[in-house]
């Protein structure tokens, strides 16, 4: 019987604030039998720092950066990360037999 595989994840970097758009890009990759399913809901965009941030795809970006060691806008001052993902969800369906995350 095969059945729907999800997971919930979420991706943080303290690269988000001063390498968005650039040629430095953090990607976040959740694979299943090789394919990544770590994707923006309703797209085929990967998980990554210049496709999720203040300008693009805002809707999933929590902004995370402590400004002069304060927290102004940070909901998790703990974290080093400067912007890190809502909490996403991955949608696959596995193979029957063997199946392999990573």
């Amino acid at each position: 019987m095969m059945r729907l595989s999800l997971t919930h994840c979420s991706n943080s970097s303290s690269d988000f604030i001063q390498y968005v758009n650039s040629e430095y890009n953090d990607v976040f990759g959740f694979f299943l039998n090789g394919e990544n399913i770590a994707k923006i809901p309703q797209s085929d965009m990967v998980v990554a720092i210049n496709n999720v941030n203040f300008d693009m795809n805002s809707d999933y970006y929590i902004n995370n950066e402590l400004v002069g060691g304060k927290s102004y806008t940070s909901p998790y001052p703990s974290i080093e990360a400067d912007g890190l993902t809502k909490e996403l969800t991955a949608f696959a369906k596995p193979v029957e037999g063997w199946n392999t995350i990573r």
